[in-house]
């Protein structure tokens, strides 16, 4: 069960809602552009994306990289969300939400670095740091 808040102050939760199962990875992101952020859950290789924050089932599925990658959300085309993975120390980051070939491919520090998402220049568009 998520609960969600739309202020930062105390209370309760505005909404709640329940999504995926209890082993699967959670994900956020503006999943359809549309400025508002919804889950997705990673299941192995498979992401099931929500682009509503309401109970149900997911509104989109992709099979995206390998089940033991390190799984990255960012807005590489500086306008949705889209996936990214990390095998080793090089990054496959997809422009669009689907399955297919990466559109971006690059080596970036050390596979045992933690990797950090950020708009880091303020263009809209999303890179990769670590931290070491």
């Amino acid at each position: 069960q998520f609960f969600v808040r739309n202020s930062l102050s105390s209370g309760v939760a505005d909404y709640s809602f329940a999504y995926g199962d209890a082993g699967d990875t959670v994900l956020v992101g503006d999943w359809d552009g549309d400025r508002t952020d919804t889950l997705g859950v990673r299941r192995g290789n498979a992401y099931l994306i929500k682009n509503t924050t309401v109970t149900g089932v997911a509104d989109r599925t992709v099979v995206y990289g390998d089940a033991e990658d390190t799984v990255l959300v960012g807005a590489w085309n500086g306008r949705s969300s889209s996936l990214g993975v990390r095998r080793g120390n090089t990054y496959y980051l997809k422009n669009v939400l689907g399955t297919g070939t990466a559109d971006t491919v690059f080596g970036y520090g050390e596979s045992s670095d933690a990797v950090l998402v950020g708009d880091w220049n303020g263009d809209g568009v999303d890179s990769l740091g670590v931290r070491r």
